[in-house]
């Protein structure tokens, strides 16, 4: 029920946005989020500064900038060797650098990651990758586009520097997102963590202070973040458009064709160890005589453990595919699978972290079986009935627990129901998306968002 003071806003009150550091995309989380949020936002308000390496969306945007060598040059004498990747604003008119970018081959990301594993450990890697300045160029960009609002999603520790500097300058209201908190166990062991643990506290703290509105991925964050940095943080998960999701035909499996578990998503940090654990528990159980196979669809078809995961008689390893393909593939699952590693790392990485693909899988009409630890944004969530739980990382835990799910039509019913309703309930695209444009409008025009409204 609105105020009577309320402002009413349509979608040519919407302000002008200039997100960093973040473009739209299908395949990563703050990618997917972001084009969740902004659908339909009117293009011409909004401008995206990204690095070279990503892809750009002119359905979405209508103005760029790369980020290159102007911005992101590395401390002398290192510049002198770096490849200058071209710098400046980029239009469907005017194209600088490629629109859609060639993936690393698998030679070079090996020969990279192993460099910057080295300089990791010698304490370099920051001082070397972690300078990214404004340059003129862009200065001059970002005041010909004249944003009303910065929205960031804090994805590096170079852009925090330059985000701060855009603000000091520019003086826009600034909306913070933040995605996982990658940035507390981001320092690996050196003989400079310390330092550099205390330089990103540091950073993420001012960052924090400058802001207007502050977003977190979930409830689960919002409430620690309030407690270890005294800001209200607003939780914004991916919201999923209903009707393109949701199969209202799904039939639960009930024949005696072989049980199929699918993970769909990114193979390495974070999910492998626990990944490799259920693709043990799927060959024990189908030794034992019950029908079930594990397919793994991912785009990371190098890494090490797809590799051994082949090796396996009843894992499958597939392609990626189209985002319009997807609901029918998750529909066609007997069971959807998300695995969450359980060692001190991997436990960071995820604790305050909500997987994107949670509400696309609540809202599709599949049974989901989450592996992962307790104490998490993920189980806690979970536990509200929408998928089956395992929080032991142990084979023969993960084989009893998904040995309930195959062989209970009433439990994969009743997950189904579960989670249908809470999609509908938290994060049904409409309303997430009105709720959203209240805070940024609020955000532009430095009102409580309590006394926006937006038109239905």
């Amino acid at each position: 029920m609105n105020n009577a003071n309320d402002i009413l806003i349509v979608d040519t009150d919407l302000p002008k946005v200039m997100i960093i550091g973040q473009t739209f995309t299908t395949d990563t989380g703050g990618g997917i989020t972001l084009s969740s949020l902004f659908k339909n936002w009117p293009k011409n308000k909004l401008a995206v500064a990204v690095e070279s390496k990503e892809t750009l969306d002119f359905s979405k945007a209508s103005n760029y900038y790369r980020l290159g060598f102007q911005e992101q040059a590395m401390p002398f004498p290192f510049s002198m060797f770096q490849r200058k990747t071209k710098s400046g604003r980029v239009t469907e008119a005017v194209v600088q650098g490629a629109v859609h970018v060639k993936e690393t081959t698998t030679l070079k990301a090996t020969l990279k990651r192993n460099l910057d594993n080295t300089l990791h450990h010698l304490g370099l890697f920051y001082w070397l990758y972690g300078n990214q300045k404004l340059s003129n160029d862009f200065i001059d960009w970002f005041n010909d586009f004249n944003p009303d609002i910065i929205y960031y999603q804090p994805n590096s520790y170079k852009s925090f520097g330059f985000v701060t500097a855009l603000k000091g300058i520019t003086k826009k209201p600034l909306v913070i997102h933040v995605m996982d908190d990658w940035f507390t166990f981001a320092v690996k062991n050196s003989p400079l963590k310390t330092y550099w643990e205390r330089k990103f506290d540091q950073k993420v703290r001012l960052l924090f202070s400058l802001a207007q509105v502050h977003l977190s991925i979930c409830q689960y964050m919002a409430d620690a973040y309030l407690q270890r940095y005294g800001y209200q943080f607003y939780p914004y998960h991916n919201s999923v458009d209903l009707d393109f999701w949701t199969h209202t035909n799904l039939k639960i499996k009930v024949d005696d064709s072989p049980f199929r578990l699918l993970y769909a998503g990114r193979v390495g940090y974070g999910v492998e160890n626990t990944l490799q654990s259920v693709a043990n528990a799927v060959e024990t159980m189908a030794s034992e005589g019950l029908p079930i196979q594990l397919e793994i669809q991912t785009k990371d078809a190098n890494h090490p453990l797809i590799a051994t995961l082949r090796k396996l008689g009843h894992t499958i390893i597939s392609e990626t595919i189209p985002y319009k393909q997807l609901p029918d593939k998750f529909a066609s699952a007997d069971a959807l699978l998300i695995p969450c590693d359980f060692d001190e790392m991997g436990l960071k990485f995820i604790k305050y972290s909500m997987p994107t693909k949670v509400s696309e899988y609540m809202a599709v009409g599949t049974p989901v079986f989450v592996v992962g630890p307790p104490q998490t944004a993920l189980v806690e969530y979970a536990r509200q009935g929408w998928a089956h739980i395992c929080t032991s990382i142990d084979a023969v835990a993960i084989k009893s627990a998904l040995a309930e799910l195959v062989n209970s039509l009433d439990l994969r019913n009743g997950l189904v129901k579960s989670a249908g309703a809470l999609a509908r309930q938290n994060h049904d695209e409409k309303e997430i998306i009105k709720q959203f444009r209240s805070m940024m409008y609020a955000a532009a025009h430095n009102r409580p968002v309590s006394e926006v409204s937006v038109n239905a």
